[in-house]
């Protein structure tokens, strides 16, 4: 499973890549993905592969590279040990692929561009910096998060930390309200428990530790996913998206409006940069002990009781919300292009056909062992 979610993910950034990078990935790129890409004309970087001893797998043409870049497209922090984990079978790459040492990168003057930024070069290798994992760890741990939003008094909601399940059967002896626990790291729904009352209490079972809580709202009607740069100088907002979520609280998809937003979208726009708390407070969490600069993402949503809120998670990495901003940026660039009304992106069972047929469609993420797909989609 771990390597699946690897391999999934690096296919979604070898979509993102330009044609003139060379695209460290860990498995090989289905030849269907990269038909529909050809017979789409999307362009991308030139996928090349590590074997145990650090050696680069690729066709190599040394007249080629020039100043260009390499990719090292490892998005989930959890899985930053994968560089060597499962490699395409040599002889299935192309018979003109020939082998170079990772230390011959630097001799090219090639530059290491990182969706993670959180590996460096040392001695010829490719290493985790170990600093900077330590700052993206602490970043993204939710656990600190809730933490410095009861410092700061961010959010009425009531929120903590549990670290057993005794813990958990603490909290929930004296709450009527339903609450939601999630794992102290996780994307996408991943590892989140929604509890409403006794019977729930198998959900529980599986819950790793140490987990965070939260009141869970039953009024909650719409969702929405905030895109941000993070920058030395401050927070500049990007754009804010519509999120479906399923019933186990996993991503489904999102939805960017280019014309005609629906009103709740315009008014969770308002209701977040209204939100001074928001922007005034956030931008401290990180600091000069652990710091950060590239893209945020914060999701949200509005309740029928009027308890929105402007954040229920932050995630400091590209969220599905900014890879389809970015994949429509690449969009614009093509000879094809039509301005949509909306895009976004779709992550679908590939049984499942989406719900509204969309006027284009680009697949970005597809396997042979797993049944998920990840769709870029438009509407004209």
């Amino acid at each position: 499973m771990k390597n699946k979610r690897i391999h999934f993910l690096e296919r979604v950034f070898l979509a993102l890549s330009r044609k003139e990078d060379f695209t460290l990935v860990t498995s090989k790129v289905p030849q269907a993905l990269l038909n529909h890409w050809k017979e789409m004309k999307w362009e991308f970087g030139q996928p090349i592969y590590l074997d145990s001893q650090h050696r680069l797998l690729f066709p190599f043409d040394s007249s080629t590279i020039g100043s260009t870049n390499i990719n090292s497209l490892h998005a989930d922090l959890s899985h930053v040990d994968s560089l060597t984990e499962i490699l395409p079978n040599p002889d299935s790459l192309d018979r003109d692929s020939s082998v170079k040492k990772l230390s011959d990168l630097e001799s090219f003057g090639l530059e290491l561009i990182e969706f993670g930024s959180i590996k460096k070069w040392d001695n010829g290798s490719l290493i985790v910096d170990e600093k900077t994992w330590q700052s993206a760890a602490f970043l993204n741990s939710k656990i600190n998060q809730t933490n410095y939003s009861n410092e700061i008094g961010f959010s009425e909601a009531k929120m903590g930390v549990v670290r057993s399940l005794d813990d958990v059967a603490d909290i929930l002896e004296n709450r009527s309200q339903p609450t939601i626990f999630k794992q102290e790291l996780g994307g996408s729904g991943k590892g989140h428990r929604v509890w409403k009352s006794a019977k729930d209490g198998h959900k529980l079972k599986t819950l790793s530790f140490p987990a965070v809580y939260e009141d869970y709202s039953e009024t909650r009607f719409y969702d929405f996913g905030v895109l941000l740069d993070w920058k030395p100088e401050g927070i500049e907002f990007i754009a804010i998206s519509e999120i479906q979520i399923g019933k186990e609280m996993n991503f489904r998809s999102c939805l960017f409006y280019l014309d005609q937003p629906p009103k709740d979208l315009i008014y969770a726009k308002d209701f977040v940069l209204n939100e001074k708390k928001f922007i005034d407070n956030w931008k401290n969490f990180s600091d000069d002990q652990h710091p950060y600069k590239g893209a945020v993402a914060v999701d949200g949503f509005l309740a029928e009781d009027g308890l929105h809120r402007a954040r229920s998670e932050i995630n400091f990495r590209y969220s599905m919300g900014r890879i389809a901003w970015e994949i429509h940026a690449k969009r614009v660039e093509q000879s094809n292009y039509r301005k949509p009304s909306k895009f976004g992106l779709v992550i679908k069972h590939k049984s499942e056909d989406i719900e509204q047929i969309p006027d284009y469609k680009l697949f970005l993420s597809i396997s042979e062992q797993d049944p998920y797909q990840v769709v870029y989609i438009e509407y004209y």
